[in-house]
């Protein structure tokens, strides 16, 4: 019996946070929320991604890029070109320069027209920029001044 009830409260528990997610489509990119974190993504291609996943409830938030299915390599950098204006990573919330880069980021690229990213290690893919106005404008991921 007890397993049942247990078993009954995982099945439950997972239930509710697929459907408690919810994800729309916002011209190329996607964005999705659930359990407090708001993510917005856009593909070029086969494993080629960019994602941001913002905290809805604290400053915290990253970009993760994927380019032909694997991220940066230890020791190497990434590189976002927006509209020929370079910034480096890392981009996420952990360290002051790293914050800056994030923040930097997020407010170039719902004026952008173009989008680059590049690996130290050569790898590189262009991604859409259809649709990052208003996922980024409409989400906790909008810039609030220097700091997230």
């Amino acid at each position: 019996m007890r397993l049942m009830i247990a078993a009954a409260i995982v099945a439950g528990g997972l239930f509710a946070s697929i459907h408690g997610a919810s994800a729309q489509q916002v011209g190329g990119w996607r964005k999705g929320w659930g359990q407090g974190v708001t993510e917005l993504s856009v593909k070029n291609g086969s494993g080629n991604e960019l994602l941001i996943s913002c905290n809805d409830f604290s400053p915290e938030g990253s970009i993760l890029i994927q380019i032909h299915g694997d991220g940066p390599r230890p020791g190497t950098f990434e590189k976002i070109i927006l509209d020929a204006e370079e910034f480096t990573g890392p981009f996420n919330t952990e360290c002051r320069s790293c914050n800056a880069n994030f923040v930097a980021v997020l407010q170039k690229l719902p004026r952008a027209k173009s989008m680059l990213v590049q690996f130290s290690d050569g790898r590189s893919s262009s991604f859409s920029l259809k649709g990052a106005a208003k996922a980024i404008q409409s989400s906790s991921c909008a810039p609030r001044g220097k700091s997230r």
